[in-house]
């Protein structure tokens, strides 16, 4: 297993050196695709349990931060932010609307409403009154 070299801030170093070497990797491959189980395939982690290990990783506080470090720095050198995606989803959406693709738009169009978090894709259903507890149970795991 071979870490990938790139160059870390002070802050990254700091909390990379609180991580194991699997860890680290992990943490750089996950950015590759969003793909936890197949980062940790790619870390060096059995493929039997790359989908818990992943989930896993991605729920350990430290591991989730260096993963948010990792993807700001990335941000930053490729000049891309939440601005940039959404213009494109936009120009997507028109060119593939104009080309009669519906489906295209369709799915650019979904993924500008998720960015702006209207909801537009999603039913909210309200409920009001009263519940009344009657058994809380206990189960350990």
């Amino acid at each position: 297993m071979t870490i990938k070299k790139i160059s870390f801030t002070p802050e990254q170093m700091e909390l990379a050196a609180k991580l194991t070497p699997k860890q680290l990797l992990f943490c750089q491959e996950y950015l590759i695709d969003l793909n936890a189980t197949q980062a940790a395939i790619r870390a060096g982690y059995s493929t039997k349990t790359a989908q818990r290990i992943g989930s896993e990783n991605l729920s350990k506080p430290l591991v989730a931060q260096f993963i948010q470090l990792l993807a700001n720095e990335r941000s930053k050198r490729v000049d891309i932010d939440a601005d940039w995606v959404l213009e494109q989803a936009v120009g997507m959406f028109t060119i593939s609307k104009n080309a009669n693709d519906l489906k295209a738009a369709k799915g650019f169009l979904e993924l500008a409403g998720k960015h702006c978090k209207i909801n537009a894709f999603k039913e909210i259903v309200e409920l009001e009154g009263n519940v009344q507890i009657t058994q809380i149970e206990r189960k350990i795991i």
